[in-house]
């Protein structure tokens, strides 16, 4: 969990002008989307210690890396969402396959029972055995990710 901001009061640190010592601004800017960045701006003294700049960049660059990941979430999401649509129409259309080569068949005045094409039947096979399937890796794409992680 991110740590809350130490809340600082800004004029406890006013002194008088010939007293002031000088300030490091410290910029995060993160592109998050398409069309949209984060800017994150502090300033430090510039004296501070090297770990008190390093606990402020982290601080900053996680915040931002927050922020990018949850814009990545919810594109994701309505990815998903679109890519189910996608996918139930077409098993609703694969589906209407057979019914509509029927239905054309009656319709040709054709005598006999109708049995599909052999020439169309493997790969309507193929294609039910895919869809069944398409929750689960194929071995050479669970190869590679296994590969990658080592």
């Amino acid at each position: 969990m991110l740590d809350r901001p130490e809340s600082l009061d800004p004029e406890a640190s006013f002194k008088q002008p010939d007293e002031k010592g000088i300030a490091v601004a410290i910029t995060v800017t993160s592109q998050v989307g398409t069309n949209r960045n984060i800017v994150l701006q502090t300033f430090m003294d510039r004296d501070a210690p090297i770990a008190a700049f390093h606990a402020v960049v982290d601080k900053l660059t996680t915040t931002s890396n927050r922020q990018e990941a949850i814009l990545q979430l919810e594109e994701e999401e309505a990815t998903l969402d679109r890519v189910k649509r996608t996918l139930d129409q077409q098993i609703a259309d694969f589906n209407l396959v057979e019914p509509r080569a029927e239905a054309a068949w009656q319709a040709s005045g054709k005598k006999g029972t109708f049995k599909m094409n052999p020439t169309r039947s493997p790969p309507r096979r193929i294609a039910r055995r895919t869809s069944s399937n398409s929750g689960r890796r194929s071995r050479s794409t669970r190869n590679r990710s296994q590969n990658i992680k080592r």
